[in-house]
């Protein structure tokens, strides 16, 4: 079983987009008091959109997750900041910041709250064969290792085949070592570490939940086919 609250707060809140979908989407502008930072109750002014909806969702552009080994940009993950209540539509419109878990800056990015997903809809199901890939983020910047229900970004997604509910194993990284007898180098295969499921699709990357950890899991151990 999926327990929600591992994932529940990530199913609205796993953005990722490109460049220019970042630099296209509403910004905030600054508040009403000329300050630096902004929190709950504080008013800020945004422009680059048309606003209809009574609440949204605040968002700062994260770091590019890059794919190892080919080094392709497949996007910037949003680190969730809060929401914000929309008072006046207008250039600029007028918000009131809620529910924020961070201070607030002026360049952050304003979005409508996406409708939640049911996670009991998930049926866990094995990733088509041959399917490979890499764990390249982890979610909680205040967590360093990679535990069970630890989540994490993959990169792997939609034009991949994946889907909610695909689950794979993760095996930790191959490694040389001189042989002590015979001399020269020998090369230990990864041995297999945890079993991952996909919560969430994207094009290019996915997030998903580590059900099991059986030993360390560690960024850029590989994903595969269980």
């Amino acid at each position: 079983p999926v327990p929600r609250d591992a994932v529940e707060s990530f199913l609205t809140r796993a953005l990722v987009l490109s460049e220019g979908q970042w630099k296209g989407s509403p910004y905030i502008v600054a508040d009403d008091d000329n300050q630096i930072i902004y929190a709950d109750r504080d008013r800020v002014y945004v422009r680059g959109g048309s606003f209809d909806q009574p609440r949204y969702q605040v968002f700062r552009p994260g770091e590019a997750l890059i794919e190892p080994g080919s080094g392709r940009n497949l996007g910037t993950a949003g680190i969730y900041m809060g929401q914000a209540l929309l008072d006046k539509d207008g250039d600029p419109a007028t918000f009131t910041l809620v529910n924020t878990i961070a201070p607030v800056r002026a360049g952050d990015r304003v979005f409508e709250i996406e409708a939640e997903h049911e996670l009991y809809s998930f049926e866990p199901h094995p990733v088509p064969p041959d399917t490979d890939g890499f764990i390249i983020a982890q979610l909680n910047p205040d967590v360093t290792q990679i535990t069970q229900y630890s989540s994490v970004i993959i990169n792997l997604g939609a034009q991949e085949g994946l889907e909610p509910g695909h689950v794979l194993a993760i095996y930790g990284k191959s490694r040389e070592i001189d042989d002590p007898i015979s001399g020269g180098g020998v090369k230990l295969p990864g041995e297999r570490s945890g079993l991952l499921m996909v919560y969430k699709v994207h094009d290019l990357v996915s997030y998903a939940l580590v059900m099991q950890a059986e030993r360390a899991i560690r960024l850029q151990d590989q994903v595969t086919t269980p």
